[in-house]
């Protein structure tokens, strides 16, 4: 009898952490090859563990930490953002603080902190990845030339 819950819990822990990253509910099915009803129980069950421990007041508290904690990381990442000199671990970094910072408002629209945006003027992940490359590859030129330009200065 124990096994079958040690399985569920397996699951779900997987779940959470899909979903915390971002994946939807038929992602989530597709890559733990369940159906999306499961997943849909599973979440349900989640959220309800997640809001059983806590009372109005702690959920301040909690809500608090979460954006202390999302502050903290985005500033993180920009330090890394700052000091590397990979291209790949910047890109990397841009990509992270657009997924936190996503988040953070995905957050606070739930919470009807903050209105929710018209979809006309939502940017897909795809189309916003290719923002954030064009302008990484804007910057990229700049410092190249300003480099090029302080070098020959000194020249």
């Amino acid at each position: 009898m124990k096994t079958p819950n040690l399985k569920i819990e397996s699951r779900r822990q997987k779940v959470f952490r899909y979903y915390g990253r971002g994946l939807s509910q038929t992602e989530i099915a597709k890559v733990l090859k369940v159906d999306r009803g499961t997943i849909v129980n599973d979440l349900s069950a989640l959220k309800k563990k997640i809001m059983s421990k806590f009372n109005k007041n702690d959920l301040s508290d909690v809500l608090m930490k979460i954006e202390a904690n999302h502050d903290i990381t985005l500033s993180e990442l920009w330090t890394l953002f700052n000091n590397s000199k990979q291209e790949n671990t910047k890109l990397g970094c841009l990509k992270q603080i657009r997924d936190i910072s996503a988040e953070q408002v995905s957050i606070l629209q739930k919470l009807g902190v903050i209105e929710k945006v018209p979809e006309e003027i939502v940017i897909t992940k795809q189309e916003d990845m290719k923002v954030i490359e064009e302008a990484y590859e804007r910057a990229k030129k700049l410092f190249m030339a300003e480099e090029k330009i302080a070098t020959n200065t000194n020249d």
